[in-house]
């Protein structure tokens, strides 16, 4: 069994919540944190990516992309912009 499949089966075991952590986890402690506001500017690169992703997976269809983030459609459509994500 190569590196690819033993790794793939540990994670099989792991739930998504499990995967994000580690993976979170391994980025940021591979990456220099200094400054102030360290929290809201991570928050703001995972939201834009998050949106991003699911704005691509339901082909840019905002109702849908609102439902799955748990989003008011115009609060969706503010972080497009603030993002910009424009759609």
């Amino acid at each position: 069994m190569g590196p690819a499949l033993i790794l793939s089966s540990l994670w099989d075991d792991l739930s998504i919540d499990e995967i994000l952590e580690r993976k979170i986890e391994q980025t940021l402690k591979s990456i220099p944190l200094k400054g102030e506001g360290v929290l809201k500017e991570i928050m703001n690169i995972v939201e834009k990516s998050l949106i991003k992703c699911v704005m691509e997976k339901v082909k840019n269809n905002q109702s849908k992309a609102s439902r799955i983030l748990g989003l008011n459609r115009n609060t969706l459509r503010k972080k497009l912009k603030e993002y910009e994500l424009g759609i």
